[in-house]
C-alpha cells in the first residue's frame, strides 16, 4: 500500500506506480471462463429425480431475507446490487407500458445458491410504489462481450457486454406481480442453473404496469426495449440482442447469494464514486456495475463486493435508523469502506455539519460490524470554488489524520487530482469533471487492501 493508505497525511502515489495500476487493471480484466470437470457418482433413482429438477424451471416463490438457503454446511450470505435506484419517473402515462430490460453482471466467487429481488423502491429516498407492476418472465445467461470500439470509443482491450446471449438462457421465474414488498425468486442451487466466477452473464426481465405507474430508476447499463410485444417470453429470451443500450434501468434489482468459500468481503457506502455513473458513458463505456471499483476489486482479489452506495447520495441518506442497515445486516465484511462525503461538500453544507452526519455513519458501521476493518477515502476535486472548495480541503486534511475508529484512510484525492490544477481531476481519470473513468476505477480498487491489516485498529496502516 505505501502511502496509498495513510496515517496523519498523505503523499501522492508516483506516475509510475499508477501507470502499473492502470496497466495491470486493464489485464485483470481479460474474461476468462474456465470450467471444471464434475465427476458425480449417482444412485440410479437419484439420476432420474436429478434430471428433473434441471430440465424444470424454479417455482417463483415469495421467500423473504430471513429463509434458509438450501445448502449444506455454514454458508455466508453475499448481495450483488445491479445499481440502486436514485429516482423515479411515469413513463407511460397514458397506456400500459410492455417493457423489458437486461442487464450484464459477473461474479468473482461461485455461489452455492443464488436468487433474484425486484423491488420497484427507489433506495436513495425509501419509497416504495405500488403501481401494479406484472413481471412477465425472468432470464438468464451466458452474455457475449466485445473489445471492438466505436466512432466515440475506440477499442481499448477490456471486453465489455454486447446484449446478446450466447446461448439460450434459463427462464428463472414466469409471470408474477411484484407488489409492494418486492418480488424475490426461490433459490436457485447449481443443479437448477450453476453460476461461475469470472463470466459473463445476461440478466433479462419483462414486464408490464399499468397507464400512469411510477417506477423507480437509477443510471446504469442496460438493453431495454419498449412498446406492444416488447415483454413477451419470447422476446425476452431471445438469443441476439434486444432494445437500445441505454443508461436508464428499472427498478432496484439484487442477485442474493450464498457461498462456503472463505473469500474476504468488501461493504462499501456512500456516492457515485463507489458506482460506475458518468455522464460520458458513449465516450466512457462501462461494463455496468462491473465497471466499479468495488466490483474491480472483488475480480481482482477473487472476493465479494456489496456495493451499498448509490449516485447522488448523501452522508443522511445513511443515518443510523435507515432501513439499509437492515437489508445488509445478514453479510459479514471483513473490510467496510466509507467514501461518502463528495455531495455534501459540493452543495455548500459547513464541515461541521457534514462531520456529524459522516460521524453517524462510522459510528453505525462499528457497531452493526464491529470485527470489520473500516476504511475511508478523502474526496477527490470536482472544479468546486470558493468556500466550497476550501471545505472540501479542510476535509481532506481531518481525514488524513485517520479519525479514531478507522483502520486507515485511502488518499483517492492525491491519487486522482490532476498535477496541473489540483482542483480538477487528472484527465487520465476524468470522465466529465466529477466522476472517473474505469481506469480511475481500477485506481481506486488497487489501493484498498486486499485483506485487514494484522491486529487492526486505527494505526493508518495496512498490510497486503
Amino acid at each position: 500500500m505505501g502511502d496509498l493508505v495513510s496515517g496523519a497525511g498523505g503523499a501522492r502515489g508516483s506516475r509510475g506506480a499508477v501507470a502499473a495500476a492502470a496497466e495491470g487493471s486493464a489485464r485483470r480484466r481479460t474474461l476468462t471462463a474456465v470450467l471444471g470437470a464434475l465427476g458425480v457418482v449417482i444412485l440410479a433413482m437419484v439420476a432420474v429425480v436429478a434430471l428433473l429438477v434441471v430440465f424444470s424451471p424454479p417455482t417463483p416463490g415469495t421467500a423473504t431475507a430471513g429463509d434458509d438457503v438450501p445448502v449444506a454446511g455454514a454458508p455466508r450470505n453475499a448481495v450483488f446490487s445491479f445499481g440502486h435506484t436514485v429516482g423515479n419517473t411515469v413513463p407511460s402515462p397514458d397506456a400500459e407500458m410492455d417493457a423489458s430490460q437486461r442487464l450484464p453482471f459477473e461474479l468473482a466467487v461461485a455461489p452455492d445458491a443464488f436468487r433474484i429481488r425486484i423491488e420497484n423502491r427507489q433506495y436513495n429516498a425509501e419509497t416504495t410504489f405500488d403501481d401494479g407492476v406484472r413481471l412477465t418472465g425472468l432470464w438468464i445467461g451466458d452474455g457475449g462481450v466485445t473489445e471492438d470500439g466505436t466512432a466515440s470509443a475506440p477499442a481499448d482491450g477490456i471486453l465489455r457486454p454486447t446484449g446478446a446471449y450466447t446461448s439460450i438462457p434459463v427462464e428463472l421465474a414466469g409471470p408474477v406481480d411484484v407488489g409492494p414488498g418486492g418480488f424475490v425468486t426461490d433459490w436457485i442451487t447449481p443443479d437448477q442453473y450453476a453460476l461461475g466466477d469470472g463470466i459473463p452473464y445476461l440478466l433479462s426481465m419483462g414486464w408490464t404496469a399499468p397507464a400512469g405507474a411510477t417506477l423507480a430508476t437509477y443510471p446504469g447499463l442496460s438493453w431495454l426495449a419498449t412498446g406492444a410485444g416488447s415483454s413477451a417470453s419470447s422476446v425476452v429470451s431471445a438469443i441476439a440482442p434486444v432494445g437500445v443500450s441505454t443508461t436508464m434501468n428499472y427498478f432496484d434489482i439484487s442477485l442474493e447469494y450464498s457461498f462456503s468459500s472463505d473469500a474476504p468481503v468488501l461493504v462499501s457506502i456512500g456516492h457515485s464514486l463507489n458506482t460506475p455513473v458518468n455522464g460520458k458513458r458513449k465516450l466512457f463505456p462501462t461494463r455496468g456495475e462491473n465497471t466499479s471499483w468495488p466490483q474491480q476489486w472483488a475480480a481482482e482479489h477473487d472476493a465479494i463486493a456489496v456495493n451499498m452506495a448509490s449516485s447522488g447520495a448523501v452522508t443522511t441518506d445513511f443515518r443510523a435508523d435507515s432501513t439499509k442497515w437492515e437489508q445488509f445486516a445478514g453479510i459479514d465484511p471483513q473490510i467496510v469502506t466509507i467514501w461518502a462525503a463528495s455531495n455534501d461538500l459540493s452543495d455548500g453544507h459547513p464541515f461541521d455539519e457534514v462531520q456529524r452526519n459522516w460521524l453517524e455513519i462510522l459510528a453505525t458501521v462499528k457497531s452493526q460490524w464491529p470485527d470489520a476493518a473500516v476504511y475511508a477515502m478523502t474526496e477527490p476535486p470536482r472544479g468546486l470554488t470558493g468556500s466550497s472548495e476550501a471545505t472540501r480541503v479542510e476535509w481532506n486534511e481531518w481525514m488524513r489524520s485517520v479519525p479514531d475508529g478507522l483502520s486507515g484512510v485511502i488518499d483517492a484525492d492525491a491519487l486522482l487530482r490532476g498535477q496541473a490544477d489540483p482542483t480538477h481531476l487528472d484527465p487520465l481519470y476524468d470522465a466529465d469533471g466529477v466522476h472517473v473513468n474505469e481506469a480511475g476505477h481500477a485506481l481506486i480498487a488497487d489501493a484498498v487492501p486486499a485483506l485487514p491489516p494484522v491486529g487492526g485498529g486505527a494505526t493508518g496502516e495496512a498490510s497486503g
